[in-house]
């Protein structure tokens, strides 16, 4: 394989272009008993295009102008119609631009998956649902995602920031880019997208590959994808290129940025509760019919372990949060929290620069354990109580509590630490596998005492706050909730 500037096609004479995408237009055979066996027939995820990008606007940005760009162009031959492409890269950006002349298709298409990579299977769905993202469960930056892009009519751009390198090639006689992205400790797991050309069913698919994708094994993962026709019921969720911008610019909107607080408590206010005082909250499992409850924090211990839980070894929660530390260097083989470095990256444009360390810290996790009495105020039963409490890191400003790490997320992001809650790992009361927050019926009037516990950084530890249980999420919910400060 060779990276696009070893194979100038912009020099090639029409005709001698013709002879190289004839050349370069194999067929790859897929009858074989391992692609037979790995068929996986993709019909989208029920989740929003912009769930299935990791970095939001940074995979994906449509810009309006070429200028700045030195551009090579190449010509993609349809049955019907002819599309011009052009690719260009300056400094960290690069660029891919379709021109098509022909309105937008509108026929459906289902994608369908005749390879798949060794040991990547697809993620489990809804019946009836199947899946547009693969992963590894045995390897934590093993995953393939797939976006459905439709053509728009006119100029189609399609830009890559962070771009380290990108080739561009024929595979199964579809026109590919595939990009490599400058990546650092702290980047996601997703190091590089590649780009699929659909030029007779109108389409662009995008893929978002994490490093421990082979390249090989990522080469005919490309050449086994097809397009099939589908009714609405089959199809794979697909979106206009031109709608991102709109949507984008109205998530932008709703970003916080700078030192704004999103929310602010009284610091003397009757919401704040110490320990030993019952912290008051309602949940419906039904409209209009709340139950009132009242949690009291009887106790809170600080262990430096975090199997000095009961019943660790076996613990669903507690093993996966150990296997996810370890991989992270947080915890040693038995379970002690290890000193590790805390970094805050500035943001690059991800064109002329890249992202450079801001500060760093030494820290270490702790695991705070709280013994906790629920008790039901009401005299009705509630089924299936979800405990779902948060632990919050604020700190007190000016008066106010408020989330402790304030930065812009636009131009800064961390590393491991700042963060403005922990999580919650264990809980001596669960139920199993997905129920494992389930704590059971709590009849009316009883009161259950059980033993909860949350992962925290030290040097936080002081600014921990328990939040009240809810299951409502309205927009400033977050300010009505009673809170124990946990340390004095």
């Amino acid at each position: 394989m060779k990276a696009y500037e070893e194979i100038p096609l912009s020099r090639l004479s029409d005709e001698n272009l013709d002879q190289f995408i004839a050349m370069m237009g194999h067929q790859f055979d897929t009858s074989n008993e391992k692609n037979i066996q790995q068929r996986v027939l993709l019909a989208g995820e029920k989740l929003t295009w912009l769930d299935k990008i990791r970095y939001s606007k940074r995979n994906l940005t449509i810009v309006a102008a070429l200028a700045s760009f030195f551009i090579i162009p190449g010509t993609v031959y349809g049955a019907s119609k002819v599309w011009q492409t052009y690719f260009s890269q300056h400094n960290y950006s690069s660029l891919i631009s379709i021109t098509n002349q022909e309105k937008k298709q509108e026929e459906k298409y289902r994608l369908e998956v005749h390879y798949l990579p060794e040991g990547l299977q697809p993620i489990p769905q809804n019946e009836g649902e199947v899946p547009a993202k693969f992963y590894n469960p045995d390897a934590t930056d093993a995953s393939i995602s797939t976006l459905l892009l439709q053509i728009d009519e006119g100029q189609t751009d399609l830009e890559t920031l962070y771009t380290d390198s990108a080739e561009e090639m024929e595979l199964a006689g579809r026109k590919v880019w595939l990009i490599h992205k400058k990546t650092n400790e702290a980047s996601d797991n997703l190091d590089r997208t590649a780009f699929v050309l659909f030029e007779e069913e109108g389409y662009v698919l995008q893929l978002f590959i994490g490093k421990d994708i082979p390249e090989s094994e990522l080469l005919e993962f490309i050449r086994n994808l097809e397009l099939v026709p589908a009714g609405d019921g089959l199809a794979s969720d697909s979106y206009l290129i031109s709608d991102f911008e709109e949507e984008t610019a109205a998530t932008s909107e709703t970003e916080i940025s700078g030192n704004e607080a999103p929310w602010r408590i009284s610091t003397d206010s009757e919401l704040i509760k110490k320990v030993g005082e019952e912290q008051h909250f309602s949940l419906s499992q039904q409209l209009d019919d709340e139950t009132d409850f009242a949690l009291t924090v009887n106790d809170v211990t600080v262990s430096d372990n975090l199997f000095e839980v009961e019943n660790a070894d076996s613990d669903w929660s507690v093993q996966g949060f150990f296997e996810r530390m370890k991989e992270e260097g947080l915890v040693d083989e038995a379970g002690n929290f290890l000193t590790y470095t805390e970094t805050l990256y500035n943001r690059g444009d991800g064109k002329d620069t890249l992202d450079t360390v801001a500060a760093q810290t030494q820290d270490q996790m702790k695991l705070v354990k709280l013994n906790v009495t629920l008790k039901n105020l009401s005299t009705v039963a509630f089924p299936d109580f979800y405990f779902q409490a948060n632990a919050s890191i604020l700190t007190a400003v000016d008066g106010f509590y408020q989330p402790k790490y304030l930065f812009d997320r636009e131009q800064q992001y961390a590393e491991i630490g700042y963060r403005n809650s922990s999580d919650l790992v264990y809980l001596s009361n669960h139920g199993e596998g997905k129920g494992y927050y389930n704590i059971g019926t709590i009849a009316g009037q009883e009161a259950v005492t059980f033993e909860v516990g949350y992962l925290v950084p030290a040097s936080d530890m002081a600014d921990l706050f328990l939040d009240g249980t809810t299951y409502s999420y309205e927009e400033g919910y977050e300010a009505k909730l009673e809170r124990v400060k946990l340390f004095e």
